[in-house]
């Protein structure tokens, strides 16, 4: 008996520590995710978008200076994004150019009106307030601020929920291949990404 009352005290000992060092680690790995959403890396993107039926290839630089420009199959020039001073600007070819500060300026032109913004959505970099809060459960880190959640897994975007929208983000060997945008259980449109390389 005597015998098996340090054993006793030891496992309880463990045992009320193991959630402390739960939490810890559940914190640690938030305020690694923080960290992370507010580098500023500039990257080259290129890839494929499905929007209504339509193919578009498109390719550009998102960070500090984000440009991005859509074609067709065919290789015709639609339109490019790129953002100015605060501004989102539009160009099409034989147009003035068109520039304001709200999103739906080039999501209108696509046919689509969503509250994200392109680089935010490309780059999977969500910029972390520091009054959101976070926990863990299922090895994933579930982070909500204002209406915006966020789920994270080995400290990548995997989910986003906003005001009924949803973006899913699919890798492959630790590599952004694909994004989902549904509103409800609507797909809106997807993304397949062949190249994202930081520059």
């Amino acid at each position: 008996m005597r015998k098996f009352f340090p054993v006793f005290l030891i496992a309880v000992f463990v045992f009320s520590c193991a959630p402390l060092k739960k939490e810890e680690g559940c914190r640690i790995e938030f305020e690694k995710i923080k960290a992370l959403s507010d580098q500023n890396k500039n990257y080259f993107v290129r890839g494929n978008l499905f929007v209504r039926g339509a193919y578009l290839i498109f390719y550009g630089d998102i960070g500090e200076r984000t440009f991005i420009t859509l074609r067709s199959p065919f290789g015709r020039k639609l339109l490019s994004v790129y953002y100015s001073g605060g501004k989102v600007c539009i160009r099409l070819p034989g147009e003035a150019e068109k520039c304001g500060k709200d999103l739906d300026i080039y999501w209108d032109y696509i046919g689509v009106n969503l509250p994200f913004d392109i680089k935010d959505l490309l780059s999977g970099k969500i910029k972390i307030s520091d009054n959101a809060s976070y926990q863990c459960r299922d090895r994933n880190v579930y982070v909500e601020q204002d209406d915006l959640n966020l789920v994270y897994k080995d400290l990548r975007l995997k989910e986003i929920d906003y005001r009924g929208f949803a973006v899913l983000y699919y890798y492959e060997d630790n590599n952004l291949k694909k994004i989902i945008v549904k509103k409800g259980k609507k797909e809106i449109f997807r993304i397949y990404i062949r190249e994202i390389r930081e520059v």
